[in-house]
């Protein structure tokens, strides 16, 4: 059921990708080059495909780019300046080469890598929103959608081929990277068409999403393709990178990896106690994309010093936890003050109310 204008099935798949997210991002066996970086083959694709259940035309093309601008440029911005306004207090020296990659917004020259997901996103809502207008996209047939969709992935997969690896010679790169170069386009351009592919695929289904009945056929199905590919392929997915390689393994791999998430998330869908927290974490995705990264990093350094290296696992599982609980706690206390939820909440289109955002936050799980 709908809770509070927004599809609670949404959220929980919402919740899922963005724990399967954070979960590739952890400093150990669970993160790349462990037993799970497989579901890189749909952790990504996923968040695109949500992403685009909730994407219309119904707005006029300035108040559309001026709400994803707010909702989305708007808390990358505040986020890294005021890392670099701390870094310019700390040091008595201005970070140009900071500001200068925060500006380009790609993964390889920000401090904190996942905020490049937000400019990217940007960049695909904007691409979306004008392309589909253009063609009048909504208004053909399944098929002809289909097959749109499938000749915007085919190019994205060339475009993504023939500028792979891409060097850019400027001096954006954080402490640590290749000085001079850059492994992609500003925004991530390159793989533009191919994230706008699943997100418009989860555009065009997501009625079928959201009145989603589960089929076991095809849930079992969908296992034994993902996990064939995965483990007898080199299928390999990184958006972030610019790289979608062996598309004709990484694709239905993805797809299955897709149809799995929405499977299960029918079943959470009918408890209490999951239902309630994955929610809460889709409600809460911003906020833990954007913190996430330096929470756990920090949290498994610290645990790696103090409680041993030796304890890997139980070290990567008390960092995710910690990657996921304080954003979630960073969400209510921005929600509950006005100069905070200026900067990280949406306000372009809505009445900027103090009475309104410190209105204590209640939410029906039932």
């Amino acid at each position: 059921m709908p809770t509070h204008g927004r599809i609670e099935l949404i959220d929980i798949i919402r919740g899922i990708s963005i724990l399967l997210v954070i979960m590739g991002h952890l400093p150990s066996v669970f993160g790349y080059g462990g037993p799970l970086s497989d579901l890189s083959l749909f952790r990504m694709p996923l968040f695109f495909f949500i992403s685009g259940t909730v994407f219309s035309l119904n707005k006029p093309t300035n108040v559309f780019v001026l709400q994803k601008t707010d909702q989305l440029l708007k808390p990358y911005f505040v986020t890294l300046f005021a890392l670099v306004a701390l870094e310019t207090v700390l040091t008595h020296q201005l970070p140009l080469q900071a500001i200068m990659g925060i500006i380009y917004g790609n993964r390889d020259t920000i401090e904190w890598k996942p905020l490049w997901y937000l400019t990217h996103l940007w960049l695909v809502f904007i691409f979306c929103f004008l392309f589909s207008k253009s063609i009048q996209l909504f208004h053909k047939s399944l098929f002809q959608k289909s097959l749109i969709i499938s000749t915007l992935f085919l190019a994205g997969y060339f475009i993504s081929y023939s500028l792979s690896p891409i060097s850019v010679s400027l001096p954006i790169f954080q402490e640590g990277a290749n000085p001079g170069t850059s492994s992609g386009l500003p925004f991530r351009m390159e793989s533009l068409f191919i994230s706008a592919s699943f997100f418009l695929a989860g555009s065009i289904t997501k009625e079928r999403v959201k009145n989603y009945q589960p089929n076991i056929g095809y849930a079992a199905f969908s296992a034994i393709v993902f996990l064939m590919i995965a483990i007898l392929t080199p299928a390999y997915v990184d958006i972030g990178k610019g790289e979608y390689r062996y598309p004709w393994y990484s694709l239905p791999a993805s797809v299955a990896g897709i149809y799995l998430v929405v499977y299960v998330s029918y079943f959470i869908n009918r408890t209490v106690f999951a239902k309630r927290w994955l929610i809460l974490c889709g409600e809460s995705s911003l906020f833990i994309l954007i913190f996430h990264w330096f929470v756990q990093f920090k949290a498994y350094a610290i645990l790696t010093k103090f409680v041993g290296e030796e304890f890997v696992v139980i070290n990567s599982i008390i960092s995710f936890l910690l990657g996921v609980f304080i954003p979630v706690m960073i969400r209510f206390v921005v929600r509950m003050s006005p100069l905070l939820s200026i900067f990280y909440l949406p306000v372009v289109g809505k009445p900027i109310s103090i009475q309104l955002i410190r209105k204590p936050i209640k939410v029906d799980y039932s």
